[in-house]
C-alpha cells in the first residue's frame, strides 16, 4: 500500500489553533518553530513514519505537542525540543496498534515540572522499541498500556 510523506522545512508555524493534522501520512519536520496551537496530531490504519530534526515543538495549556493514534509508527527525533506547558497534555503521546519504533536522539523533551508527564507511548501494539540517546527529559516517561500478549519490548536509554 502506497503511503503518502508530507514535509515541513525551514518554517514557523505560530498558534495554528487544530495544528498539523494528518492521516495515513508520513511526516518530516526540519529546521522547523511550532509554538501553540494543537503541534502534530497524526492518525491512521497505515504504517507511517515521524521524523523531526533541528525542530522545536511547543504547546499551550491544552494540547499535546506531537499525537499519534496510529497501526504503525517509526518516530525520530533528532536534535530537537518538544515541551509542553500543560499540567495533563504530555509533549509526546502515542498509540498503535502493531508496532511502535521511536528513536530521540540530542533531544530535549520538557513538561511543566517533573512530576507531568512528557512522553506517553503505548497501545495495544505487540512490539515497542524505545531508544533514547544523549537526550533529556524534564517529567515522567510512561511507557504502557500495552496489550495482554505483548511479544516484544525493547528499550534503550543512554
Amino acid at each position: 500500500m502506497f503511503v503518502s510523506e508530507s514535509v515541513l522545512s525551514n518554517a514557523n508555524v505560530n498558534d495554528a489553533r487544530r495544528g498539523i493534522q494528518l492521516a495515513n501520512s508520513s511526516l518530516v519536520v526540519k529546521n522547523c518553530t511550532i509554538d501553540g496551537g494543537g503541534g502534530v496530531q497524526l492518525s491512521g490504519s497505515t504504517p507511517v513514519s515521524l521524523t523531526l530534526d533541528h525542530t522545536s515543538v511547543s504547546t499551550p495549556y491544552s494540547e499535546y505537542g506531537i499525537r499519534a493514534d496510529l497501526d504503525t509508527l517509526d518516530m525520530s527525533v533528532t536534535n530537537s525540543h518538544l515541551s509542553s506547558y500543560s499540567s495533563y497534555y504530555a509533549a509526546v503521546y502515542v498509540r498503535c496498534s502493531k508496532r511502535l519504533n521511536v528513536q530521540i536522539v540530542n533531544s530535549t523533551m520538557r513538561s511543566r515540572t517533573s512530576a507531568v508527564t512528557v512522553m506517553d507511548v503505548g497501545g495495544s501494539a505487540f512490539q515497542a522499541t524505545i531508544v533514547a540517546e544523549s537526550s533529556s527529559f524534564i517529567g515522567q516517561v510512561d511507557i504502557n498500556d500495552f496489550r495482554y500478549d505483548f511479544q516484544q519490548l525493547v528499550c534503550f536509554m543512554k
